[in-house]
């Protein structure tokens, strides 16, 4: 499956919504406390999953085996 980067300057929520128009899955990644912790997700992340015409995916922070980040 083909990836592409682009470099724009715009809104993050309104770049990524306009852009995730034709795709198969969007995937954002959260800072937040634990990996199933979507409390205090941002607004960008929040704006994507209310609003995308396709699935989101939110990646949480990466945790080894004795649980630390």
């Amino acid at each position: 499956m083909p990836v592409e980067v682009v470099v724009a300057e715009d809104r993050p929520a309104r770049l990524l919504l306009e852009r995730s128009a034709g795709a198969a899955l969007v995937v954002v990644g959260h800072r937040g406390h634990t990996a199933g912790d979507l409390v205090g997700i941002g607004s960008t992340t929040l704006s994507l999953l209310l609003a995308a015409p396709c699935p989101v995916l939110v990646l949480g922070p990466a945790l080894t085996t004795s649980g630390e980040r």
